[in-house]
């Protein structure tokens, strides 16, 4: 004949007090609101957003960090440094139709840029050539044919470019530019020669 364990009622009663104990415990720590060393950290560290920010919401807010007076950028080293460097934004090519637009969204945020721009195209565009000017950003010249066989076809041929588009660029906005970007980038295309206006027979 087996014999089966029966449970008497002080096992009942100590198992019951345990687990009552057990629930009054997680409630009381649930609404004195204590939680581990580490969470508390965790969260006073890292707080969560009350709500979700979208894209664009982030992008202001970084854009705001900035210094709008000089435009810099603050990041910091391998030992946690503070490093400040200038932010120098710059366009091409211009000016466009969606010149536009791109100085809307400069003029959004507060910031200014440099455009380096092209003699036919000052001349197609001249009123967005002057409003460049106008909304306060630099100017300079990208040359004329944007063509690497005629930038670089002979001694002086790219000074010659930069002088003409410059000349164009202060008739259409009044302003004496010194700046000047080489299509294609110096590197490895403009050589002394290309600076001086000497012709090959001289």
């Amino acid at each position: 004949m087996k014999h089966r364990f029966k449970p008497k009622k002080t096992f009942y009663a100590l198992f019951t007090m345990t687990l009552g104990i057990t629930v009054l415990l997680v409630i009381f720590n649930k609404v004195s609101g204590s939680e581990p060393a580490i969470s508390q950290q965790t969260l006073t560290a890292n707080p969560l957003p009350l709500k979700a920010i979208t894209q664009v919401d982030h992008s202001k807010k970084l854009i705001n960090t900035l210094d709008h007076s000089m435009y810099l950028s603050k990041t910091v080293d391998e030992q946690n440094r503070l490093l400040t460097q200038p932010i120098y934004l710059t366009f091409d090519d211009g000016p466009t139709s969606d010149t536009r637009q791109i100085l809307d969204t400069l003029h959004k945020f507060n910031v200014k840029a440099t455009f380096f721009m092209l003699k036919h195209q000052i001349e197609t565009h001249p009123e967005i050539a002057q409003k460049v000017v106008q909304e306060g950003h630099s100017v300079g010249c990208h040359g004329v044919s944007h063509d690497i066989h005629q930038m670089y076809r002979s001694n002086g041929s790219a000074l010659h470019e930069m002088q003409e588009c410059l000349q164009t660029l202060k008739d259409v906005t009044g302003v004496d530019s010194s700046l000047i970007r080489v299509p294609f980038g110096s590197v490895p295309y403009l050589k002394e020669p290309h600076r001086t206006s000497h012709s090959a027979s001289e």
